[in-house]
């Protein structure tokens, strides 16, 4: 969703668990969902099984998700979507978080498989990292569209932009990760804007997954 792998990608490395970061959304991942999705079923829905099956196909055996909350449905897929990928012949373990206000002891024993059984201390100090990714990754973006309509040199902004998330990918741990973020904060910072520059301002409403997702 977005650049949510940004973060979760910090998280991981720093708990020494090896991720697969699947291609960006394309038209070719929808189309892969589609196919052994539901007709009725949601876009994000579709999608997201279309990156499970890239991701697999790269080597991934375990999915995580977040499940039982959320402002749509997706909170409710991910038993859905475990059963439509064994149906299909996929047999990757699918790890669902539920809240754990539910059942707090099956919450922190899937916190701990997932993070590699990793003592405790390290996994916080790992959440506490890659919680500082997510807050410069925003930032970055949210200067991103300052510049993106103010800019001089057309395209300049989205060209570091795609640039930024080409090396973010070679890096490894939230420390690579943050010394890239400041990097391209640097480079946005100097993006030249046009004089007296006054955009037009617009609003986007809507479905949440839509919003986000640069390819939808």
């Amino acid at each position: 969703m977005g650049r949510m792998y940004i973060t979760l990608k910090g998280l991981f490395d720093d708990l020494g668990v090896k991720t697969v970061i699947p291609p960006p959304v394309s038209q070719r991942t929808l189309e892969i969902g589609t196919r052994i999705s539901p007709e009725t079923a949601c876009l994000p829905l579709k999608i997201n099984l279309g990156n499970y099956i890239e991701s697999i196909a790269q080597g991934a055996d375990t999915i995580v998700l977040t499940g039982t909350c959320g402002p749509c449905r997706f909170g409710y897929y991910g038993v859905m979507e475990q059963e439509i990928l064994r149906d299909n012949g996929y047999n990757a373990d699918v790890v669902i978080l539920e809240s754990p206000t539910r059942d707090p002891k099956a919450f922190f024993q899937r916190i701990r498989k997932i993070s590699g059984n990793q003592s405790w201390p390290a996994i916080g100090k790992s959440f506490l990292q890659a919680y500082g990714i997510l807050t410069q990754v925003d930032e970055l973006l949210d200067l991103s569209l300052r510049k993106r309509p103010r800019e001089k040199n057309s395209g300049e902004t989205d060209r570091a932009l795609t640039q930024f998330e080409k090396q973010v990918r070679s890096c490894c741990g939230s420390r690579e990760i943050l010394g890239l973020i400041h990097q391209y904060q640097d480079i946005f910072a100097g993006i030249e804007e046009k004089e007296n520059g006054d955009p037009l301002k617009i609003g986007l409403i809507g479905e949440i997954y839509t919003l986000i997702e640069p390819y939808v």
